[in-house]
């Protein structure tokens, strides 16, 4: 459910930001795509541990609702993958178009 919650280990996605801010070359664009990639990996965290400082146990209401976050999730994960399996087969024009004339 918190997969993206970076805690010791890095996000492959990471990996190709870093392929991306490097080859872009802009130190102040490298900053602010990690900044912002950091901020999103470290929300869950900060509001999973303030809620726990608070004494709430959020945990709690997911693990009730186990099957259906499960569920949910595969689904999510089943449409999205089909949405970029066929974006990739028939739709990559958008990718094509969007870059630079070198």
């Amino acid at each position: 459910f918190l997969g993206n919650a970076g805690v010791g280990c890095p996000n492959p996605a990471f990996y190709v930001l870093l392929t991306y801010i490097a080859t872009v070359g802009d130190v102040f664009q490298g900053w602010y795509l990690a900044f912002i990639h950091g901020i999103g990996r470290a929300t869950p965290l900060l509001f999973l541990s303030i809620l726990g400082i608070l004494g709430v146990n959020a945990t709690q209401s997911i693990v009730k609702r186990k099957l259906a976050v499960e569920k949910f999730i595969g689904w999510a994960l089943a449409y999205i993958g089909a949405f970029i399996f066929m974006n990739g087969a028939f739709g990559h024009d958008w990718y094509v178009q969007s870059s630079p004339d070198l």
